[in-house]
């Protein structure tokens, strides 16, 4: 038929490349395959005649938008559940879409199209899952972990409470007589070589370990002004005061400062 109308073929491919043939009727065919043959050369030729859409769908995905969305739903289909897997795919559309658009288009639940927004912030668009981390514990070497108990077993240092004790570990609570950065001054002194900062700070936030007993600023107070326990005030008493009506007055007033 093309040759009856004196149609030449002015395909610059061979059949091997696509099936397609561009004809034209002029007389002066060279420059117009120049024109196709730049064309082709330069990626502007769709040769393409049967895409890996089956054609007797082809009518229902004419647009390039349904042709996307058909593409990414079967490649979707063809990958199982997972990070590196299904949630990598779809990570790299899910911040361009929005949710009603991703799940009515590739039949997805809610709680995909937000896994795919997390991988999309913290591994990148399409990325593999990042290797997380291996943190490598080590146990307090023995030598360093008695160093730091003969410390807060001194009475210099601490307060041993004679009725509270720590759920976890039930040993007696320890009432701190200065603030850690003190004492950590006094430990470094005695144990230079040992333990460092940060783990003796570590240490001291275990429960046993308290600064004060929920008194308000009254432990603060105290330890400023170098007052020592109740019952030394007591013994001061007792040696100082002869007259027994003054005496039992002001031993009991320590507890009525407490009970306030």
């Amino acid at each position: 038929m093309f040759k009856a109308i004196r149609c030449r073929n002015i395909t610059p491919f061979e059949r091997n490349v696509s099936d397609i043939e561009f004809r034209s009727h002029t007389k002066n065919l060279k420059s117009n395959i120049e024109t196709i043959f730049n064309l082709f050369s330069n990626g502007l030729l769709n040769t393409t005649l049967n895409s890996t859409i089956r054609n007797e769908e082809f009518e229902n995905f004419k647009n390039t938008a349904n042709v996307f969305w058909y593409s990414l739903h079967e490649s979707l289909d063809a990958n199982s559940n997972g990070s590196n897997r299904k949630i990598q795919i779809l990570s790299i559309i899910a911040e361009n879409f929005t949710y009603e658009e991703l799940m009515k288009n590739l039949q997805v639940s809610p709680k995909t199209v937000h896994t795919a927004h997390e991988h999309h912030r913290k591994n990148g668009s399409g990325c593999k899952v990042l290797d997380k981390p291996i943190i490598v514990y080590k146990q307090m070497v023995e030598v360093k972990k008695k160093e730091f108990e003969l410390f807060f077993a001194d009475k210099a240092n601490v307060n041993m409470s004679s009725y509270h004790i720590d759920k976890k570990t039930q040993l007696p609570i320890l009432y701190l007589k200065d603030q850690k950065n003190a004492l950590w001054e006094k430990f470094s002194a005695i144990y230079p070589d040992r333990m460092k900062q940060t783990l003796f700070m570590a240490c001291l936030q275990n429960r046993r370990f308290k600064y004060r007993d929920d008194l308000g600023s009254l432990c603060l107070i105290c330890n400023d002004y170098t007052y020592q326990p109740f019952e030394d005030l007591i013994k001061l008493v007792s040696n100082k005061i002869m007259d027994k009506k003054m005496k039992v007055t002001n031993i009991e007033l320590p507890y009525i400062i407490l009970i306030l």
